[in-house]
């Protein structure tokens, strides 16, 4: 059994030493639109993986501020040929600011975009959705869930194809005090709403991201303590919050590991040897310092976790990365692109790595823009302030002839467009 492991720790050696990163066809998705585009969500349609589905935020009026953002509304791009061509759908009916959008389709073809949404008859922001029961042809607005929510997200019940919206919301404590806790609603595989339920850590406000889902049903939610009676906390502990009933209720929260700035990025392997896998990147440095990553996994659904291995560093030192995004394919390989400063200062690059054997190596990471971009451009006005990377997440997807498909919006044109690429990882 002995010589057996090490045989196979050999092979995966070998492979991972001997796999090359080759990024292809890159093409500008935003095409005939003047106007900044940012913080692209990117899926694939499970019924045709040839339909790509991408939602961002177009800044209408860059520099004309409303409730701390440009003039803006969500854009929807539609790709039917594998990401060479694309056509545009403007959610633009009597909104005046869009921001986190978000996208899930489901096998019935019921696709789910929600968006923080000010609508021009109303003050505050609310969470709202937008409903297609035919794969992304038609759209209806379809439900508002009350303001105070930010940094929303959604995640698929693969069983029963009920999708969760997980947001941060300002709740009422048992003392009617004010926090920042969590709210999960339930949605019915037609996008119908079915329920919703909250969560507060005590007295710790709370910010959310992406939530997983292990092969055994097990809902998982990242998220990170960051302010305590109205101070920024030093150290951010950043905890697992798991519930075995797609968040109806929860089970105490687990602690993942302590940072000091950053969100928390997870992903799940679901299908390879890693399977249940969890990856988490840790970011580095001081509170908006942005000195890198680490990652770190967890094969028991977050009740411990490996020694953290920094990641990006090894074709040329970085001290500035950030907005990592993260996707696994079906044979197990990680994939991580980020935004990086390395060849200057003030400008930005997209860089890439994975790693084929579970996370213990990488493969050196490559560069995939041919030019470094600078976000604060006339032309970006206040967006380039606001998302100095593009956004606060970018897209990644896996396909199934394992390489990765990628999309993020840089300004090599003057103002922030989207383009994606294709990235192979071959012996």
């Amino acid at each position: 059994m002995r010589y057996l492991i090490i045989a196979l720790s050999l092979q995966i050696f070998i492979f991972s030493c001997n796999a090359q990163i080759r990024p292809e066809n890159e093409v500008l998705i935003s095409e005939g639109i003047n106007f900044p585009i940012t913080e692209p969500h990117f899926v694939i349609n499970p019924n045709n993986e040839q339909h790509y589905l991408v939602a961002a935020i177009v800044a209408t009026e860059p520099e004309v501020l409303d409730s701390n953002f440009p003039a803006s509304h969500i854009v929807l791009f539609q790709s039917y040929d594998a990401g060479l061509t694309w056509v545009a759908e403007h959610f633009d009916d009597n909104v005046s600011l869009g921001a986190d959008p978000w996208l899930a389709l489901n096998d019935m073809g019921t696709v789910i975009l929600s968006a923080l949404t000010k609508f021009k008859d109303k003050k505050p922001v609310y969470l709202a959705t937008y409903t297609s029961t035919d794969e992304g042809k038609t759209w209806e607005y379809s439900q508002n869930f009350g303001f105070g929510h930010d940094r929303q997200s959604m995640i698929l019940n693969p069983k029963t194809q009920e999708f969760l919206i997980v947001s941060s919301k300002y709740l009422q404590d048992d003392r009617n005090r004010r926090r920042s806790g969590l709210m999960a609603i339930q949605l019915s595989s037609k996008g119908t709403f079915m329920r919703s339920s909250t969560y507060l850590h005590g007295n710790v406000d709370i910010q959310m991201n992406m939530p997983v889902m292990t092969t055994e049903g097990e809902l998982l939610i990242p998220y990170i303590g960051y302010l305590s009676n109205n101070k920024m906390l030093k150290q951010k502990n950043t905890w697992l919050l798991p519930s075995d009933n797609f968040g109806k209720t929860f089970h105490d929260p687990l602690l993942m590991f302590n940072a000091t700035t950053g969100h928390t990025n997870i992903v799940i392997d679901t299908t390879s040897n890693f399977k249940n896998r969890i990856y988490s990147l840790k970011a580095l440095g001081a509170f908006r310092e942005f000195k890198g990553f680490e990652l770190l996994y967890s094969d028991n659904a977050g009740e411990s976790w490996s020694d953290q291995k920094r990641i990006g560093q090894s074709t040329g030192k970085s001290d500035y990365m950030r907005n990592a995004n993260m996707a696994v394919n079906k044979d197990g390989t990680l994939a991580i692109f980020w935004y990086d400063r390395r060849n200057h200062p003030d400008k930005n690059d997209i860089y890439f790595t994975a790693s084929t054997d579970g996370g213990i190596t990488f493969l050196p990471e490559i560069r995939i823009t041919k030019v470094s971009t600078i976000p604060t451009t006339d032309a970006n006005g206040w967006t380039g302030k606001r998302w100095a990377v593009g956004g606060d997440y970018s897209g990644i997807q896996p396909l199934s002839n394992g390489s990765f498909q990628i999309v993020w919006a840089d300004s090599r044109n003057g103002f922030y467009q989207l383009f994606t690429k294709n990235i192979k990882i071959e012996k």
